[in-house]
């Protein structure tokens, strides 16, 4: 899981985009350039010459226009999560905070995804959808932008066996048949688990996690993402199986370590995870 390529959207408000897009460049030990565009955006090289970005989310809720504040990281490696991590503590001291209305999102890059890949995690998320959400507690009025995954479209793409991305966007889109699946803003995007960006732009989008700018909290939703993409990565034949859990939190304890989050070195990911559930995660009862 930890040669996956990703990159991560924070959304927050707090501090203006300029205030942010100095912390950032601060941080790098360069300068900022302003972009302007429909998200007034703000660009910031770091040294290995990645684009880090502070934009405008007009979905954010913020006390002024110029405080709906969202950080774009480049595409980053596994190793480079220590410098993410300090960047937001080095954030959050200078006044960043988030909201009920602020969302995270994690973009997999899609090159080492294949058809069964896909379809597995759409099954591996849809088969503990509800477990997922109540693990992660996403307020109602955000759950417009992160929708569940639709289970008639979970049963057709069992029926197809899609063996192709072509064939897997074609199923993903009969959701919205009468709308272009061209350009970012598809309608089918705004789901928790969105393959439009795996169709759009190369990356397969996980935007289930309320924002923050904890780093133990952020390091723990990137170790539960790319785990999740790594099993589905492995796995040899989705199973679509809901069954009723009376214990849940014992029940995504053991998911967890199904996905290899166990040892201390996940300690903290498997403690973040299961805190909104109720149960006993040492005894299934």
């Amino acid at each position: 899981m930890k040669r996956l390529k990703f990159g991560i959207e924070i959304e927050f408000i707090g501090i203006t985009r300029e205030a942010a897009a100095t912390i950032v460049a601060d941080f790098f030990g360069t300068g900022f350039f302003y972009e302007g565009g429909e998200l007034k955006e703000r660009d910031i090289a770091d040294e290995k010459h990645r684009i880090w970005r502070v934009v405008r989310d007009a979905s954010i809720e913020a006390f002024a226009e110029e405080e709906q504040c969202e950080l774009v990281t480049p595409i980053l490696q596994y190793e480079d999560l220590e410098c993410l991590k300090q960047l937001l503590q080095n954030m959050q001291q200078l006044g960043a905070r988030v909201n009920r209305s602020c969302g995270l999102h994690i973009h997999v890059d899609g090159k080492n995804f294949t058809p069964q890949a896909i379809v597995n995690l759409v099954t591996l998320i849809g088969s503990r959808e509800l477990l997922l959400y109540k693990a992660l507690s996403i307020p109602k009025d955000r759950m417009k932008y992160c929708k569940r995954i639709n289970d008639d479209l979970v049963d057709l793409i069992l029926e197809k066996k899609p063996e192709s991305l072509a064939e897997l966007k074609k199923v993903w889109y009969l959701e919205s048949p009468y709308e272009t699946s061209e350009g970012k803003y598809h309608s089918t995007r705004y789901h928790g688990l969105n393959l439009h960006a795996l169709f759009s732009n190369g990356t397969v989008e996980f935007r289930l996690f309320n924002s923050t700018l904890e780093p133990d909290r952020v390091q723990a939703y990137l170790q539960f993402t790319l785990a999740l993409c790594k099993q589905a990565m492995i796995h040899k034949k989705a199973v679509m199986k809901k069954t009723r859990i009376e214990n849940v939190k014992y029940a995504f304890r053991c998911f967890l370590i199904r996905l290899g989050l166990n040892g201390d070195e996940f300690k903290t990911c498997r403690k973040v995870m299961l805190e909104n559930l109720t149960g006993d995660s040492a005894w299934k009862g």
